[in-house]
């Protein structure tokens, strides 16, 4: 019984890698450009966002929830680990919300700010073209 229930975990755990893949990689370059031009050193919102994805605590703590990860915020500085955190967060985000895996709706979940959520997506939109 004990080996059946690891088994799940485990095909359970495979299955949101696979699906976390679903966000395309040109999405997450996009995202790099608009929140730090690719300093894997940025820090900003007064010391609470690192790396190149701007990420912030929480961010980390829900993937380590999700996923059964181990991650550390000082994690958003290594640039592979960012973008890895940064696709599982926005596909987990999404499904949540049962929103299809498109540039917007991936620009509009990893900012959060309301306010800035249109012209935020629309600079995302306009980095893809580059990226």
């Amino acid at each position: 019984m004990k080996q059946l229930i690891v088994m799940l975990f485990v095909i359970g755990m495979c299955n949101n890698v696979i699906a976390y893949n679903r966000i395309p990689d040109k999405y997450v370059e996009a995202l790099v450009r608009v929140e730090s031009r690719g300093n894997h050193r940025a820090i900003g919102d007064h010391g609470r966002a690192y790396g190149i994805l701007q990420i912030h605590k929480g961010v980390i703590l829900d993937v380590n929830r999700w996923y059964g990860t181990h991650y550390r915020h000082v994690d958003a500085f290594d640039p592979v680990k960012a973008r890895k955190i940064c696709k599982m967060y926005a596909y987990k985000m999404l499904t949540y919300k049962h929103k299809k895996v498109t540039l917007w709706n991936v620009a509009l979940c990893w900012n959060r700010n309301a306010v800035l959520h249109g012209r935020y997506a629309h600079r995302v939109r306009q980095e893809l073209a580059y990226c």
